[in-house]
């Protein structure tokens, strides 16, 4: 008797949050950012890989300008060599 009134209160209470979560996750959200690096070498292999992710546009644009001019004198055997965000 007891587990099956536990059981029972624990059903309402999983049924209920799934409602509010449905509520919460149809809203929209601030739009993020992820952050890439492209790396072109000569012997023309090209390189393009994920830095960052999930980053509001105030935290994007200052990683973005860190990450190029970070790789500005030490780029090595690149080319080329760029940092961008992508909206996801």
């Amino acid at each position: 008797m007891k587990k099956t009134v536990i059981a029972g209160v624990l059903a309402v209470v999983l049924a209920v949050a799934g409602v509010f979560s449905t509520n919460v996750a149809a809203q929209p959200g601030a739009q993020t950012f992820a952050v890439a690096v492209h790396i072109s070498y000569p012997d023309g292999f090209e390189y393009d890989g994920i830095v960052a992710r999930g980053l509001s546009a105030s935290d994007a644009v200052p990683m973005i300008v860190e990450c190029n001019q970070s790789h500005k004198w030490g780029a090595g055997s690149a080319v080329r060599f760029y940092c961008y965000a992508i909206p996801e």
